[in-house]
């Protein structure tokens, strides 16, 4: 029968890759999809794959000056395989779901139970804050969550060589990442692997000073300094107050986290759907608390409600606390109660299905209603502008055109200057961001009475304008 079993866990897993896939697809496809941070993603991937390594037109910077992500030297190797942005999105569904064989395989070898281990996979790929991660473009951190899950596992299994390859992998995906891995390196200790713990914990500590500190500076140029400690403003204006004002003043954490009632809620809401299972973990919890402090000591709110991908570091210690969580639980019931085993293990069953079902019906949707006649106009424009030249676009148009050495995103911003592209298209029933509604509006109005464009083409709302030749500017 495990050959029967098997057969299932593998059809559940291909059907949640097809659908992911398929709703990240059709939000792309009906234009739901936006600059940051798809665009970005896939002007740095498409510039890496031509030779310009990491470079983003968006950004005007090396990516690795914004975040340091050098697994774009690898996810870039999916553009040969279809040449369109959708390629990453169908990737990273590929890997978030991949991390439900992760789990799958982890609950086996700690529950022992093949139902009980399938039931845990379905809550995983039913998990709201999952879809969270998925829903909104493409973002390396995703990739982190079955890269985690995997790590857990050889470590669970003693396979030394593969739990070092997933440290490694794990370490070119963002310059977090090295922290998460400290909170390992911690846990380690306290299994009574102090060796292993200890190399871990300062090495990866060591990592990510080293890269917060001189690495991504180096890339962003210009006397620069880490572009997110804006974000922990509440601890300290730079990386030395915030280290010191933790070690001088501890009760910060506590104040900046769960001492404050909204990020309490916010916490809450992340273990509501698993019935706070993980809460049962005992020392297995251990891991969980780094990625969530990290989180909440953040005065970014997308970051402490954990929106978007801002759960995706949390997401697999969760999961292997609540695998040992429901393995403790079930002990705890079986100890006190009289019934039988069997009889506990379906009432486990029962009330893992009733979450999956409770679960399932919070999944946020991944594309909102939209109207067919203007994306096809939008598409029949899109496809008029040529591939070799620079364009500025608006946020949603974007990723559509982002295979190509420079393009600029429609904003106003300091040192921007969109005029250094040669065609600009407009979509005037889409997402204006970053403008507010009326300095969209302004903005528009002054690229049309601005004499160095002309409209080329308009269909249904969407504008194509493209720069003079220099002599007609001249005569005029």
């Amino acid at each position: 029968m495990s050959w029967m079993h098997n057969l299932i866990v593998a059809l559940i897993l291909i059907f949640s890759t097809a659908y992911m896939s398929y709703l990240k697809l059709m939000a792309h496809f009906s234009l739901q999809t936006s600059s940051f941070d798809l665009g970005i993603h896939v002007n740095v991937a498409w510039n890496t794959i031509h030779g310009n390594f990491l470079y983003s037109s968006i950004l005007g910077i090396n990516y690795l000056g914004d975040h340091f992500s050098p697994i774009h030297f690898l996810t870039c190797f999916s553009l040969l395989i279809w040449k369109n942005a959708g390629v990453l999105l169908v990737l990273q569904s590929i890997g978030i779901v991949s991390g439900g064989l992760a789990v799958y395989v982890l609950a086996l070898k700690i529950i022992g139970n093949r139902f009980q281990a399938l039931f845990l996979m379905l809550c995983y790929l039913a998990y709201p804050y999952l879809h969270e991660v998925s829903k909104f473009d493409f973002h390396p951190i995703s990739l982190a969550i079955p890269a985690f899950l995997w790590c857990l596992y050889f470590m669970e299994t003693e396979k030394r060589i593969a739990f070092f390859l997933s440290l490694f992998i794990l370490l070119l995906i963002k310059e977090n990442v090295p922290l998460i891995i400290s909170g390992l390196g911690v846990f380690l200790i306290v299994r009574k692997k102090k060796k292993l713990g200890l190399i871990i914990l300062a090495l990866s500590l060591l990592i990510f000073v080293f890269e917060i500190k001189f690495l991504i500076p180096f890339f962003r140029g210009h006397g620069a300094t880490y572009p997110y400690f804006y974000r922990y403003a509440n601890l300290g204006g730079s990386f030395s107050q915030i280290i010191i004002n933790i070690f001088t003043h501890p009760y910060l954490l506590l104040e900046e986290s769960f001492f404050n009632p909204e990020k309490l809620r916010s916490v809450i809401k992340l273990f509501i759907p698993l019935g706070f299972i993980p809460l049962f973990a005992g020392k297995q919890f251990i891991p969980v608390v780094i990625p969530l402090i990290l989180n909440l000591i953040s005065s970014y709110k997308p970051q402490w409600g954990f929106s978007c991908q801002y759960s995706a570091t949390l997401i697999p210690f969760i999961f292997y606390a609540t695998i040992y969580g429901f393995k403790n639980l079930q002990e705890i019931i079986t100890n006190f109660s009289r019934s039988n085993i069997f009889a506990i293990e379906g009432i486990m069953l029962s009330f893992l299905f009733l979450l999956i079902i409770i679960m399932k019906s919070n999944i946020p949707p991944y594309f909102r209603s939209y109207n067919k006649k203007h994306v096809e106009a939008a598409f029949e424009v899109l496809n008029s502008i040529p591939s070799d030249i620079s364009v500025c676009a608006q946020s949603n148009l974007v990723p559509h055109l982002s295979m190509r050495k420079n393009i600029y995103h429609f904003r106003d911003v300091p040192g921007y200057d969109i005029r250094n592209a040669q065609y600009i298209i407009l979509d005037l029933e889409g997402v204006t961001w970053p403008f507010m509604k009326e300095a969209y509006i302004q903005a528009v109005m002054d690229l049309l009475i601005n004499s160095q464009y002309d409209i080329v083409k308009e269909m249904d709302n969407v504008i194509l304008l493209k720069k003079n030749a220099p002599k007609n500017r001249n005569k005029e």
